[in-house]
């Protein structure tokens, strides 16, 4: 199809600017929300968080002191986020997980880029035993 003829087709790219003390998970979640995005891909995320939570599915850990991120990838939807991060401490010391709720910016800011395919939705189905 011809993106000049049906304007839907052409992707809307977003770039989110969190402060200090912001929920990266949630203010995620509510900018989806807000903006119907259906469904979205995390493109770039750098910044510096205060408290991380990450999971690998099975169980949840609180890393203690800052973290600068690494490396990141997600899908962003007003059905549900998911994002998973490579995070690193000032001793190089780095953790890999899925983003959990709780997760807080630090002091300056954190930059995430959103891609949105406006046609495209994505909605996740949950696997037994899977979260």
């Amino acid at each position: 199809r011809d993106p000049q003829r049906n304007p839907l087709l052409v992707p809307r790219v977003y770039v989110l600017i969190l402060r200090g003390g912001e929920n990266l998970l949630k203010k995620l979640s509510d900018f989806a929300i807000l903006a119907k995005i259906q469904s979205g891909s995390v493109f770039v995320c750098v910044g510096d968080l205060e408290s991380v939570k990450l999971s690998n599915g099975v169980t949840t850990q609180k890393l203690k002191g800052p973290r600068m991120i690494c490396s990141a990838s997600g899908n962003v939807s007003m059905y549900g986020s998911k994002m998973v991060v490579s995070v690193v401490n000032s001793k190089g010391l780095s953790a890999v997980g899925e983003l959990v709720s709780g997760t807080v910016v630090k002091g300056g800011s954190v930059e995430v880029g959103l891609l949105d395919v406006p046609t495209l939705s994505m909605k996740r189905e949950s696997l037994k035993g899977v979260p």
